[in-house]
């Protein structure tokens, strides 16, 4: 299997993402993309691209949007826990499961599961000036990516979306891409 048979489209990804974020009706569903590591070495190996090449494999997929979220470069909020991975940026705890293909990391020991409302309101959350927003318009540059809906999607998940919103207008390079 190398070949992908895709129907005609009358849209870019552009305007297919902008569209989706107006809630309006688009040519097809809006694409994006996300796997581990091993998954996506068996895909490209099965459709005959590099794994490195990620412009020619997304085109091929007709992926319309990638991640480009801001690099966190703040402090430390959460302690470590032996044998697992903690997100710098939410305290997401992940551990590692081995399988046939190799493994992969699972969500784990849910930080907030069973907590009242105090906690959640004590949670530590990332400040949003500890972010490099630079680092999403570096990355969408050096990508060549214009197609950036899951940027805003990223941050604001961390943020707010208003804020993010507001974030954006004020950095235009960025904000420019979301608005066009």
């Amino acid at each position: 299997m190398n070949t992908i048979h895709r129907a005609r489209e009358t849209m870019t990804a552009k305007e297919r993402v902008a569209k989706t974020f107006q809630f309006e009706k688009t040519d097809r569903v809006t694409i994006g993309y996300d796997t581990n590591p091993i998954a996506h070495k068996n895909l490209c190996d099965a459709l005959g691209v590099d794994p490195k090449d990620d412009i020619t494999f997304l085109k091929m997929l007709g992926v319309d949007y990638v991640r480009a979220a801001p690099v966190y470069t703040g402090p430390k909020l959460y302690e470590d826990i032996p044998g697992r991975r903690r997100n710098p940026e939410n305290g997401a705890v992940t551990k590692y499961i081995e399988n046939q293909f190799g493994g992969y990391w699972d969500f784990c020991d849910f930080p907030l599961k069973g907590v009242d409302d105090e906690a959640i309101y004590n949670y530590p959350f990332p400040d949003p000036d500890c972010y490099d927003y630079d680092s999403a318009d570096a990355y969408i540059d050096r990508k060549n990516i214009l197609e950036i809906g899951s940027t805003l999607e990223a941050v604001s998940q961390r943020l707010g979306y208003w804020h993010t919103v507001r974030r954006r207008e004020q950095k235009p390079s960025v904000g420019k891409r979301l608005r066009s």
